[in-house]
């Protein structure tokens, strides 16, 4: 798995603001949908 330095971001957004919303968008075919299911599951471990 390559390293994404914005998971880290998405993390500490998910942890600290619990009732927003994020929005992640990006050109096609980048990762989104896949970053998003790895912060996910690296969430779901702790």
């Amino acid at each position: 798995m390559l390293y994404r330095k914005f998971a880290v971001h998405i993390e500490d957004f998910l942890r600290h603001e619990p009732k927003k919303i994020l929005l992640v968008n990006g050109a096609r075919q980048i990762g989104k949908s896949y970053l998003i299911r790895y912060v996910g599951k690296m969430i779901m471990r702790i």
